[in-house]
């Protein structure tokens, strides 16, 4: 008859199988926006929820898979350590890293339907808007960074497409960003009133 030891360790396999999974995830998650994938931006960037909890089940399970129970408390020492190490990098990222879509300047499409725009706000204390350019219609969507604008003072910015560029507006001068067909920036020109400005309104991020 089963012993419940035996169940336990029944258990613990299928924990390993989901805690990998989810570890795969949130592994995956990461590499992949550091790759510029829009799939991994939209589903995946969450490392610290997907990774963390995967590590956690993985080490709980691994300790008790192992027969010796000082050898499984090694494990869970040393589990519980990599788990901790990763979830402080992770909750950096996510603290550090974190996006707030701007809805009005996203979603601006091109001509051709092959690309359009997303902007976010990676300010941590102030508000400085990222550009991006997203790929549409590809079996791997990829991301770009164009452009970046300090938006404290600036709260009437505006976007459209001319051609392959990118028209950037404002009450306070504008700018056009050069863009390949790939989504990825070129040259930044800005107009007069930019220029005069202390701060030009779009820069390199």
């Amino acid at each position: 008859m089963p012993t419940t030891r035996t169940h336990l360790r029944g258990w613990s396999w299928l924990a390993v199988l989901v805690g990998g999974a989810l570890f795969v995830t949130g592994a995956a998650g990461w590499v992949g926006d550091e790759l510029g994938l829009v799939l991994s931006y939209r589903w995946m960037d969450h490392p610290f929820g997907f990774g963390t909890t995967g590590l956690a089940v993985l080490t709980v399970a691994a300790a008790i898979l192992v027969p010796r129970p000082v050898v499984g408390l090694v494990v869970l020492v040393i589990g519980a350590v990599v788990t901790t190490a990763w979830a402080a990098k992770a909750f950096e990222r996510d603290v550090f890293a974190s996006s707030d879509v701007n809805d009005d300047l996203s979603y601006v499409v091109n001509d051709d339907g092959s690309l359009r725009t997303m902007v976010v706000d990676v300010g941590f204390l102030d508000i400085r808007w990222e550009i991006r350019v997203e790929q549409r219609g590809r079996l791997l969507n990829h991301w770009h960074t164009v452009g970046c604008v300090d938006g404290d003072g600036v709260r009437d910015l505006g976007l459209r497409w001319s051609g392959d560029d990118l028209v950037v507006t404002s009450s306070q001068g504008g700018a056009t960003i050069e863009v390949d067909g790939n989504g990825r920036g070129g040259a930044i020109h800005l107009d007069e009133q930019s220029r005069e400005r202390a701060v030009p309104l779009v820069q390199p991020c």
